[in-house]
Formats: structure tokens, C-alpha cells, sequence
């Protein structure tokens, strides 16, 4: 297994802005309760900062630290988020100034301008007028018992624009009383070499024991990557959000970066348990809307998942051939998918999912890895049913037949369906036509129609619900031609698996994926498992 950096220790102290920043994410809209939500569970996690909102902005973030306003967190310091006063306003004048205070939070964090563009051709203000404005709004919450961070707005654009400016304008937020400075790539465009060399001038020049955060967008996809050349250039406070959401492409992923630095270069991030990292992207993803993708680094559905015959293989036999670390330090387990590019050593460790061992002898073993290629595609249902059929274990629980459609009528832009489905379970035979009245498609009326038939033989189908219903085309197996990948997610409770069919028709395929996913609930799930006769 490669070893953990030996890298002499770097601690730094994590800042999430998913309520914040994250709710800025075109698409996301948190509510209130949402966000105290959000918030409880991050203070669990061991946060030690939790940036709310930016009241006065909007309602939401105005009632949100209302709600909160004396609330002790057991690890967490709320922090209020604001910008500098206007130009030419007394602080103690100033309306959002004020609202920062009514917050009544410990900590309160304004940014400012560093970069001349913004200054000269946003704020429309003069270069002395600006510093001016970072100096008094610092000195001013300081004076009122605040600690204060100092966010320096498109610090690196700046910098690269005007570096003698650009330090000015932290040296201003530096002699008001910033306990703080966080130098951040609002653009998201800068490299990490370049991230480097400016933070390593802003420590020469603030001094070798001052405080420097990082804040870096991810437009370039480099946010991970200019985060850590921050750190290991002085900075100590890395701000980002959970599963990276924020503005246009998104914030520094702390569930990427926190791992990736511990595990990659030995630097350690106060308070966060490496194990609860995916837990903690699952509960976000949820609460927000926004979808992990699978392919993401270590919190992505696919991050320590083998599909390659060779590779499920190797792993079998020795986990460090295809992972870089052992999953069990981010809280995941090493997993196999089945398709169409497996071979025996999948079917061998299906097997061992279920309980079962096999033999690569076994020339049942040939018979479902050929039925695996055949199948092109498979999801938990499929994996369990090829094993069960290909184990003789025992008849199904039941058999669809003769599916019958009425043509579809328009009413209001949604389409009527009628169906009538035939059940075959053990002996006996059901028929249930079931008009659903509005419905986007036949599977709607599929779903419904099979449901309420299962249901009264099998009581655990009544409480399966799907969770995530997807399509999409791939290459068929003729030149020229498609094919159609349905995924269902189903579940009940706390339990969740997956249905994958490959098929010329999304219909057929939408319903084969469903029956084979009820199919699993049955015979994994149901008391009553025997088929009945």
C-alpha cells in the first residue's frame, strides 16, 4: 500500500462556506430551516468556523441569524459574511455595518477590494479611498469586540495586476486589527505555481507568525490543487464548501481537499474525522440537491468501485494493485461493478457478496459470466438474480405477462395511460387493469399497476419506492444503431439498491429494470420469500 507523506505536519483549520457561498450555486436555494440543518450537522463534524449567510443581503440569511442569535454550537464559531463600508460613510453609519453587528456573532468576516479594476470600475472609487474603506470598516467591528477576518476579493487578479497595490490593501486590513487575512481566487483562474509565489510574498510581507487564509473557485479545475500550494506556501485557514458548491464551477471541495492533503501530503485538518467524510457529502447532497457525481474523488459513488475483469481480478488477490489507498481511511469499501468487461473473478466475487463460494473451475462460474457479457449491464438486482438463476436457488416470486396498452390521450400536456398486466405468482394468476388518469409516460402507470399487484402477495413491494429514475442512449450493437441504459435506484428505509437494464426500448427496459429490482426486494427483504403455491 503507498505510504502516508512524511512531510514535516502542517495543521490548518478548516472555514465551510456551503451556507454561504455554497447557497450561491445557480440552482440551489436553501430555506432557513435547511440551513440550521446544515449547520447543526457541520458543528457535529467538528468545525470549527461555519459561515452563515450575509444578512441584510436577502431574508433568508436575515432570519437565519435571528433564529440563531445567542445559540452556542458545541465546536462551531458562526461567522457573519459582509463587505467593507461604502466610500465616504462613517462606519458607525454605515447600515451594513450595522446588520454584521445586530448578528451578534463572534466572528465577522468583510471582504474588500484588492484588484484596480474593481476598484476603479465597479466600486468607481479611487485607489486611496478603497484602502481608506478596508482600514475604518476593520478598525470599526474591531473596536466593537469582533474578531475580524479580512477577505481580500480577487487578491491573486490583483496581484498579478498590481502586486505593490495589492499588498497595500492587506496591510490596511493588517494595522485596523484583522486577526485574519484570506487571500482568495474569486476568479478561480489562477495556476497553483502562481498561488504559491503570492502567498509567500504575503507572508514576507505581513510577517512569518500572521494568519493567512485561502479561498479558491474552481473554474480551472485547480481549486484542490491551489489550495494546497497555499498551504504549504504559509496559509492556515482553508475556506471551501462540502462536495464544492458555490458559485459558476464551484468552491474548493473540503471533502476532496481534506483527504487529499492528509493522505497526499501529511497536512492534518483540525477537527474533521477523515471517516465521516462521505457521510457528511451523502447528507449535504441531500440537503442541497446538488449530486456527487460518481466519478468524483473519494466521496463519488465510483471512487473505489473495479469494473475490468483484470482489475477485479488483481484486487481480489492483492487490494494495493489498483487503489491508491485503502478505502477504510475515508470511510468507503472497495466494490465491484459486473458488465460486459468482466470475467470470471466478478462472478466469483458476487458471490462472495451474497455469502456464497466459488471455484473459477466451476463451469457454472463460464455459464454466468457469459449471461454477465450478455446482459451488458448490471445493478444489485441483476448481480443477486444472475447468481440466484445461476445457482438453481429456487423458482422467482413471480412472473410478468401479457402487458396490454391503451393508446395515449393529451389532457393539460400530460399523456392518460391505460394498462392491464398480467401476474404470474407460483400458481396463481392475477390480472389488474389500472387506469393511473395523468401520467408522463406508460412506466408510470407500469409502476403503479405492478405495485398494487405484488402488494398482495409480497407486503414488502408496498413500501418500495424509486429514488432515481435515469436514461440514456449508448451504441447499439449494430452500426448506426442506439441502445437505452435505464438506472433505478429503489429502496425502503434506511435500504437502497440499484436496477440497471441495457435494452432497444426505454419503455421495456424501464419496465425490466423495475421488475428485477422488486424481484431483489422479495427475495432479499420479504418475510414471506417462499414462493407462494
Amino acid at each position: 500500500m503507498p505510504r502516508l507523506a512524511t512531510k514535516e505536519a502542517i495543521i490548518i483549520t478548516p472555514y465551510d462556506t456551503t451556507l454561504r457561498d455554497g447557497n450561491q450555486t445557480p440552482g440551489v436555494n436553501l430555506s432557513v430551516g435547511t440551513k440550521l440543518r446544515i449547520a447543526e450537522r457541520l458543528d457535529r463534524e467538528g468545525f470549527p468556523y461555519i459561515e452563515g449567510g450575509w444578512p441584510g443581503a436577502n431574508p433568508t440569511d436575515t432570519d437565519f441569524f435571528r433564529q440563531l442569535r445567542g445559540h452556542k454550537f458545541q465546536h462551531a464559531q458562526l461567522v457573519v459574511f459582509g463587505m467593507t463600508g461604502r466610500v465616504g460613510v462613517k462606519p458607525e453609519n454605515d447600515p451594513s455595518l450595522q446588520t454584521l453587528l445586530e448578528a451578534e456573532t463572534g466572528v465577522v468576516e468583510i471582504f474588500g477590494k484588492s484588484w484596480l479594476l474593481h476598484v476603479e470600475k465597479v466600486l468607481r472609487t479611487t485607489p486611496e479611498a478603497n484602502l481608506q474603506s478596508i482600514h475604518d470598516s476593520v478598525a470599526y467591528l474591531s473596536q466593537q469586540g469582533r474578531r475580524v477576518f479580512y477577505a481580500a476579493e480577487h487578491f491573486f487578479d490583483g496581484y498579478r495586476n498590481n502586486s505593490k497595490y495589492a499588498l497595500s490593501t492587506l496591510e490596511a486590513a493588517q494595522s485596523a486589527g484583522a486577526e485574519t487575512i484570506i487571500l482568495c481566487d474569486t476568479n478561480g483562474g489562477a495556476t497553483p505555481e502562481f498561488v504559491s509565489r503570492a502567498t509567500r510574498a504575503v507572508r514576507k510581507r505581513l510577517g512569518q507568525e500572521y494568519s493567512l487564509g485561502i479561498h479558491v473557485h474552481n473554474d480551472r479545475g485547480l481549486a484542490v490543487a491551489s489550495t494546497i500550494a497555499a498551504v504549504r506556501a504559509g496559509a492556515t485557514q482553508v475556506q471551501g464548501t462540502i462536495n464544492g458548491a458555490g458559485e459558476r464551477t464551484g468552491n474548493v471541495d473540503l471533502c476532496v481537499f481534506i483527504p487529499t492533503a492528509k493522505l497526499g501530503y501529511g497536512i492534518e485538518t483540525m477537527g474533521v474525522d477523515l471517516a465521516r467524510i462521505p457521510e457528511l457529502a451523502n447528507f449535504i447532497e441531500t440537503e442541497n440537491g446538488l449530486r456527487v457525481p460518481a466519478n468524483h474523488p473519494w466521496t463519488g459513488l465510483n471512487a473505489f468501485t473495479h469494473k475490468g475483469g483484470v482489475h477485479v481480478d488483481a484486487v481480489r488477490k492483492e487490494p494495493d494493485a489498483y487503489q491508491h489507498v485503502q478505502p477504510e481511511l475515508v470511510g468507503r469499501q472497495t466494490s465491484f461493478e459486473s458488465s460486459d468487461q468482466g470475467g470470471g473473478a466478478n462472478i466469483m466475487e458476487i458471490a462472495s457478496k451474497y455469502g456464497y463460494q466459488l471455484e473459477k473451475t466451476d463451469p457454472r462460474v463460464r455459464e454466468m459470466v457469459d449471461k454477465m457479457k450478455e446482459l451488458g449491464v448490471l445493478g444489485d438486482a441483476q448481480e443477486y438474480l444472475l447468481l440466484y438463476r445461476g445457482l438453481s436457488m429456487g423458482p422467482e416470486p413471480f412472473e410478468t405477462e401479457d402487458q396490454t396498452y391503451t393508446s395515449f390521450s393529451w389532457e393539460s400536456s400530460y399523456a392518460s395511460s391505460d394498462v392491464s398486466i398480467s401476474i404470474r405468482v407460483g400458481r396463481s394468476r392475477f390480472l389488474l387493469p389500472a387506469r393511473t388518469g395523468l401520467a408522463p409516460s406508460g412506466f408510470g402507470a407500469f409502476e403503479h399497476s405492478l405495485k398494487e399487484t405484488l402488494g398482495y402477495s409480497y407486503g414488502v413491494i408496498r413500501g418500495v419506492r424509486i429514488w432515481d429514475y435515469r436514461t440514456r442512449s449508448t451504441l447499439g450493437q449494430e452500426y448506426g444503431s442506439e441502445d437505452t441504459e435505464v438506472y433505478l435506484e429503489l429502496g425502503f428505509g434506511d435500504q437502497r439498491w440499484s436496477s440497471k437494464v441495457r435494452g432497444n426500448s426505454t419503455e421495456i427496459a424501464s419496465q425490466k429494470a423495475l421488475v428485477e429490482g422488486y424481484k431483489y426486494a422479495i427475495l432479499k427483504f420479504d418475510k414471506n420469500k417462499a414462493v407462494p403455491r
